[in-house]
C-alpha cells in the first residue's frame, strides 16, 4: 500500500480484493503495547446509538501514522453480524 493511503483506502482495497460490495460496517482495531485501550478506526457513530463511541474516521487517518515498525498489526472487522475478521501486518518484501 502506498504510504499516503488512509485506513479508508485500505478498507476499499480489501473490499475489492474480497469481491465484497461494502454493504456492512467495518472497523480497524489497533493495539499498541503501552496503550490502555485499542485505537478504533472506521466510521464513527454520528447518530448517538453507541454512547462513548471513540471511533476515529478512517478517511482522516493515514496508515503511516500507525504502521511505523515491522510487525505492527491491525485487526480489520467487517460485517459485525457474520464477523469477518482479518489481521494485517507491516512486512518488508525487499
Amino acid at each position: 500500500m502506498p504510504t499516503a493511503y488512509t485506513f479508508w483506502d485500505l478498507h476499499v482495497a480489501i473490499q475489492d480484493a474480497m469481491g465484497w460490495l461494502d454493504y456492512h460496517l467495518h472497523e480497524f482495531i489497533i493495539r499498541r503495547p503501552h496503550a490502555r485501550k485499542p485505537t478504533i478506526i472506521g466510521i464513527p457513530d454520528d447518530e448517538g446509538f453507541f454512547p462513548g463511541d471513540e471511533t476515529i474516521p478512517g478517511w482522516e487517518i493515514g496508515l503511516s501514522l500507525y504502521f511505523t515498525d515491522l510487525g505492527v498489526s491491525a485487526l480489520y472487522k467487517y460485517d459485525f453480524g457474520d464477523e469477518w475478521d482479518h489481521e494485517f501486518y507491516l512486512k518488508d518484501f525487499s
